[in-house]
């Protein structure tokens, strides 16, 4: 008499199928967590991209208004216009900082800076980024404007 193949294939089966759902599994837990680092870093993305329009916004500020440019060093969000100002630079600034409030969902305490640096200036924009280990860092950026 012959043994019965089958006989020994008796558990192979569930042995296969168990293997195969922890390699799908393990497949899974992967892509949740790509998706999760792609979310943290779309999230820093945008705020730099913010931070770089709001610089930028203040280069064409101060471009629009070259015959006074040396009224913008200094300036920062201590520059209060909230009833209107004269110099319009002081004005830009305070219109420019009220941006960065509105901004204030993208980026976290924002805080807008200019300094004269010779012929040039340096507009500053920095923000508080929560890191993925829920640290909070001050991230910055900054463009230098040759008007």
């Amino acid at each position: 008499m012959q043994p019965n193949p089958q006989s020994k294939q008796q558990g192979v089966t569930l042995i296969e199928v168990l293997v195969t759902l922890v390699i799908v599994v393990i497949g899974l837990l992967g892509i949740v967590s790509l998706q999760i680092a792609t979310m943290k870093n779309s999230t820093a993305t945008n705020q730099r991209y913010q931070a770089t329009l709001l610089a930028y916004d203040m280069a064409e500020r101060m471009r629009t208004n070259h015959h006074n440019i040396a009224d913008y060093d200094g300036l920062n969000a201590n520059t209060d216009c909230s009833a209107g100002c004269s110099n319009v630079a002081k004005q830009d600034v305070y219109d420019w900082m009220q941006n960065l409030n509105l901004a204030a969902h993208a980026l976290n305490n924002a805080n807008g800076e200019i300094s004269a640096l010779g012929d040039s200036y340096l507009i500053a924009i920095s923000w508080d980024e929560v890191m993925s280990n829920k640290a909070v860092e001050r991230s910055n950026y900054t463009i230098t404007v040759n008007i």
